[in-house]
């Protein structure tokens, strides 16, 4: 079950990002959909250890993904979802 939540939750999003990066507006933005399940700061509970994992990992990949594009005009964010998030949730990665 872990390589499937990996591959559903983190690999293949970056994958889609991948390979829209050229069809994206230069001031265009760049984005995928986490949860604050992934927030290693935010786990004081525990629990849902494959879900958690799968979404710390789409955002450590999208932070590395910000940081190789650097220096690209688009942004980069990643956010959580509205209903589970607090305001401001936003993480512009870049920019």
């Amino acid at each position: 079950m872990f390589v499937e939540v990996m591959v559903t939750s983190a690999l293949s999003p970056m994958r889609v990002v991948g390979s829209f990066r050229s069809l994206i507006a230069p001031t265009g933005t760049i984005g995928v959909m986490s949860s604050r399940q992934g927030s290693v700061s935010l786990n004081s509970n525990g629990g849902q250890d494959v879900y958690r994992a799968g979404r710390s990992a789409l955002n450590r990949l999208m932070r590395n993904y910000a940081a190789r594009y650097a220096d690209a005009a688009h942004t980069h964010s990643c956010s959580s979802a509205p209903a589970v998030s607090a305001p401001n949730s936003v993480d512009r990665a870049h920019r």
